[in-house]
C-alpha cells in the first residue's frame, strides 16, 4: 500500500484538499501531519475539525 503524507498548516489549506484527503483515506496509508496556526485556538484551530471528519492525525508540529 502506498504511503501519503500531507501536511496542513492552515484552515485555507485544508478546506482545498479536504476532499481528497476523505478520498484517499481508505486507498492509501495516510499520514496527516497538522503544523502552524492548524494547531491555534486563534486561527479556529482547524486540527480538531480533521478529527471530526475521521482522519488521524500523524503529528502536531506547533509553530516556534
Amino acid at each position: 500500500m502506498k504511503r501519503v503524507a500531507v501536511v496542513v498548516t492552515a484552515r485555507p489549506s485544508y478546506s482545498r484538499i479536504r476532499s481528497a484527503l476523505l478520498s484517499l483515506r481508505g486507498m492509501v496509508d495516510l499520514r496527516v501531519i497538522a503544523a502552524a496556526s492548524a494547531l491555534t485556538w486563534r486561527h479556529g484551530r482547524v486540527v480538531d475539525v480533521m478529527r471530526a471528519d475521521g482522519l488521524d492525525i500523524a503529528a502536531e508540529v506547533p509553530a516556534v
